[in-house]
Order: C-alpha cells, then sequence, then structure tokens
C-alpha cells in the first residue's frame, strides 16, 4: 500500500485551508473598503441631500396663504384698514412664499447633483466590469 505520511497530509491539508483563509481576507477587506464612504466625485459640483440611510425629505415650510376677510365680499362697504391689512398680510405670503421656492429649488438642485454622481459611480462601475 502507497499511503502518503501523516506529515505530508497535514501540510497539504494546511496549505488549503491557508489558501482559503487568505481569500477570506481578501474578500474581507474588500468588503469592508467598499463599505467605507467616499468623497463625493469631483466632476460634480454643487450641494448634495445625500446621507446616511433614506435618502431625506426636504425641510422647506409651505407658507399658508392669508384668509380673505369676508367684507372683501361686499363691494360697498369695505373699511379701508381691512384691505390694508389684508394687503399687508399678502406682501408677507409672498415674501414667505419666494422663501419656500428658494428652498425647493435648491432641494431639487441638490438632488439632481446626487443623480449625476450616482450615474457616474455607475459608468465608472459598468467600464471597469467591461
Amino acid at each position: 500500500m502507497n499511503r502518503e505520511s501523516p506529515t505530508e497530509a497535514d501540510r497539504r491539508l494546511f496549505k488549503y485551508y491557508f489558501k482559503r483563509l487568505n481569500c477570506s481576507y481578501i474578500v474581507l477587506l474588500i468588503t469592508i473598503s467598499l463599505s467605507i464612504p467616499i468623497v463625493a466625485d469631483a466632476r460634480v459640483a454643487g450641494g448634495s441631500n445625500l446621507g446616511s440611510g433614506s435618502y431625506p425629505n426636504h425641510r422647506c415650510h409651505k407658507p399658508t396663504k392669508p384668509a380673505k376677510p369676508d367684507s372683501l365680499n361686499n363691494q360697498w362697504r369695505v373699511p379701508r384698514w381691512e384691505i390694508a391689512a389684508y394687503n399687508e398680510s399678502v406682501l408677507g405670503y409672498n415674501a414667505k412664499l419666494k422663501v419656500y421656492n428658494d428652498c425647493m429649488t435648491r432641494y431639487v438642485e441638490n438632488a439632481n447633483n446626487d443623480i449625476e454622481r450616482i450615474r457616474q459611480k455607475a459608468e465608472k462601475a459598468r467600464s471597469e466590469a467591461d
């Protein structure tokens, strides 16, 4: 019978597990390195909404329209002070609406920047795969 000595069998077993262990460490290192967030790609300028977790909702506060006084429906007798007060509230509403629109515009621009960053990462991954 041609049987291997226990030491040579042990050596082969050691080599087998050592190779598997090295592969496991390499896979682990690659996984860890891919999970570390990378600074945003320099080709896309502008802000971002990306954070950890799900994509954030906007934090813009939409103003409510001022209530139109009932006396303004009566065309014959409308006190001037009531018209002036309503006009002031409309001016305030318009100013708040501009702030809201600017906030929403900034949110949408940041979202578009994030979309572009994601597209660039996907294209880079596709070109690396090819």
